[in-house]
């Protein structure tokens, strides 16, 4: 499986450097991580959230399916965060995921890219992750200036501004250890 991902990434990455082609390049489909528990909606606050143990540890997404966050490190998953809240297996955040689709400007595209990029939710994906508390939450204040903060800013952010695209990180046992809203202009 992993020598078919190679050649589909090189076919890809052979189509997005020829621009004569007329060929739109698009991101890789995202792989789902054990963690997530499948199409479900949001847990209300102290409901028991089902989460089971992950099988095998979470794989990297690569980076053209995702906004560049700058010394964020690996991405495990995409999407809108829609919710956070406490169950018995910890803090669980809600995610709506997303597809991140790299495009070229055209003049006269009915669906035009935003700045060479188009983000599209992923119907009936929502998942929901265990947060670890010692998570590390990297948000903008201003394009380009970013502050970092910890559960509390995070349950913060999640309340104030739901379905914000973030990126997350997990551990091996796949917690969340990091997330990171990515500036898009």
């Amino acid at each position: 499986m992993a020598a078919g991902m190679v050649v589909a990434l090189a076919a890809a990455a052979g189509c997005s450097s020829n621009p004569d082609t007329g060929a739109t390049p698009v991101a890789p489909p995202i792989t789902t991580t054990a963690v997530a528990v499948g199409p479900s909606t949001s847990p209300p606050a102290g409901a028991g959230t089902n989460i089971p143990p992950p099988t095998a540890a979470p794989t990297p997404m690569p980076s053209a399916a995702y906004p560049p966050l700058s010394g964020f490190g690996a991405v495990h998953e995409l999407g809108s965060a829609v919710a956070i809240s406490d169950a018995a297996a910890g803090t669980v955040l809600s995610l709506d995921r997303i597809e991140y689709i790299t495009c070229p400007l055209q003049a006269g595209d009915p669906d035009p890219c935003l700045d060479g990029y188009r983000t599209r939710i992923i119907e009936g994906e929502r998942r929901d992750f265990v947060v670890a508390p010692e998570v590390r939450f990297t948000y903008w204040e201003q394009p380009e200036i970013y502050l970092t903060g910890g559960l509390a800013k995070l349950r913060e952010f999640v309340a104030n501004a739901p379905s914000n695209m973030v990126l997350l990180q997990l551990d091996q046992a796949g917690r969340v250890i990091a997330v990171g809203q990515p500036f898009l202009p």
